[in-house]
């Protein structure tokens, strides 16, 4: 088999599971798409790349080839998010926060409701009358006047980008202006309007009371996934980016406890291990939510004897072993054999591990930069890795900075970053890079904070019993000081042009 009849994956989980054999190349590890299915856990947690968009986006597909099951996923920019970040005020009120998802929540769920009654009305009657659809009929009608009432209001309040506001107190002409249930709102494009403004949370109620009216009718089983949340904090301020999130855990938690009444409906969140990391550091509860409700997706295996044993480059062998018929009946450790050439010194599968985190994003990445470089060849060998790491350590290297972008160390690990440039090796200890620093850069004790955030992230490792270890592999964040040993991440250092 060539390289060029390989599908490794792709990036991004959302665009691989547009793929037509995106189910079948789909590799399952861990159970964690049968804890998602056949649990009440609702958090997918993991660092940026480990594969969370995959699971869920795999789930969705699975779950809406079912009869009586319906699956959806929204992002940040997905139109009612969008909008309400900016509905009533710059920034929702934070004692309202937990109202205000759960507002988000049953707008969504009731949307997916009506999506999928008005999906079947072309069917034949009988279709219609077997899923029960008919007892339910008038209130999907109702919630669809319903929605379409509530995005009416939030989009005449958002639309334009100069909107005049009249209240009690006067006027005010703001981008976001602040709405009261008693303001009046015309445009100043010589277009009059004028609306009452009801706040969103006195329609929770209702808005609860019917949805929950239909789901008991329907039985269908809703599964909505909120992904890339993450993406609110480039456009509001990050202590109220916190507040969100940590609202968002809470109100999904809450609901999920009413419709596990029902049926086996929830909202399901995916997010990233580093920002669940931050609110732990704010909330006192939000442990007992990601302890009793989280998937925790990681690779990193230490008990895998062979190569081929290891999840992640079972993950790999899966994928070439469903891209084609050639090795549709081949064992996983005789395509290891065939597809992989590992050298004296080293194993195929050490080599990608040393320079990645332990992701399986890491993997499809470096994988596909060979595939495009070598189309024809037969096996992957150690040399034509090596030939083409130049520009996956670019990538690497930028795909770590979009994942720092979260951390307020970030522009810190940046610098330090090309002081070791400058440097010149791999490893160093503290005075060395002090005395390579521009006066003014970092004391000892900035700099000791900015080298354990960059051990967190794993950019370096630390000396341990004559090992440098990594977080990723190990899980353990041990303190650093003026005497800690650290090496640069191999997957970097080729960007940083280090050995």
């Amino acid at each position: 088999m060539k390289l060029k009849d390989i599908n490794f994956g792709m990036v991004d989980g959302q665009n691989e599971s547009q793929e037509p054999k995106f189910s079948e190349m789909f590799y399952e590890k861990g159970g964690y798409y049968n804890d998602l299915k056949s649990t009440g856990k609702f958090i997918i947690i993991g660092r940026k790349g480990t594969g969370k968009t995959t699971l869920s986006s795999y789930y969705t597909v699975k779950a809406n080839l079912e009869d009586f099951k319906i699956s959806k996923r929204m992002v940040a920019n997905d139109f009612i998010q969008k909008k309400l970040l900016n509905f009533s005020q710059a920034e929702i009120n934070r004692e309202e926060n937990s109202l205000f998802w759960e507002y988000v929540f049953l707008l969504d769920i009731g949307q997916a409701l009506v999506d999928f009654y008005n999906s079947y009305s072309i069917k034949p009657k009988y279709y219609f009358q077997n899923l029960r659809k008919i007892l339910s009929r008038h209130k999907i009608q109702e919630m669809q006047r319903f929605l379409k009432n509530e995005i009416y209001k939030i989009d005449t309040v958002v639309t334009g980008n100069n909107v005049e506001v009249s209240n009690s107190n006067g006027y005010q002409i703001s981008k976001n202006p602040n709405v009261t249930g008693d303001s009046s709102i015309k445009y100043s494009e010589s277009e009059n309007f004028s609306k009452t403004a009801s706040r969103y949370y006195e329609k929770v109620p209702e808005l609860k009371k019917l949805l929950f009216q239909i789901l008991k009718q329907s039985k269908q089983d809703i599964v909505i996934f909120y992904d890339d949340m993450d993406q609110f904090e480039e456009s509001i301020k990050f202590e109220y980016f916190l507040s969100l999130m940590k609202n968002m855990i809470y109100s999904a938690d809450r609901l999920n406890n009413d419709l596990s009444k029902i049926n086996k409906s929830k909202v399901c969140l995916v997010l990233r291990k580093d920002i669940i990391d931050l609110l732990q550091e704010e909330t006192n509860n939000l442990n007992k939510q990601t302890t009793d409700h989280g998937i925790n997706i990681s690779w990193f295996d230490n008990g895998s004897k062979k190569a081929y044993e290891h999840p992640i480059m079972q993950m790999v062998l899966h994928k070439i072993k469903n891209s084609t018929g050639e090795y549709k009946e081949t064992p996983l450790s005789l395509i290891y054999e065939f597809m992989f050439e590992d050298s004296r010194e080293k194993t195929i599968f050490e080599f990608l591990m040393e320079r990645s985190f332990g992701r399986p994003r890491d993997i499809v990445s470096y994988l596909n930069f060979l595939k495009e470089a070598y189309p024809e060849k037969e096996k992957i060998v150690i040399d034509d890795l090596k030939s083409v790491e130049q520009k996956y350590s670019e990538w690497f290297y930028q795909e770590l900075m979009n994942e720092i972008k979260i951390s307020d160390k970030k522009e810190q690990i940046k610098r330090v970053m090309e002081i070791v440039k400058n440097f010149g090796g791999p490893t160093f200890k503290v005075n060395q890079i002090m005395s390579f620093m521009s006066e003014g850069d970092f004391t000892e004790d900035t700099l000791l904070e900015t080298l354990s955030a960059m051990r967190d992230y794993s950019i370096l490792g630390i000396k341990n019993r004559g090992n440098f270890d990594f977080v990723y592999r190990t899980g353990l964040k041990t303190k650093v000081n003026s005497t800690t040993k650290f090496v640069v991440h191999r997957g970097l250092r080729k960007y940083l042009s280090l050995p």
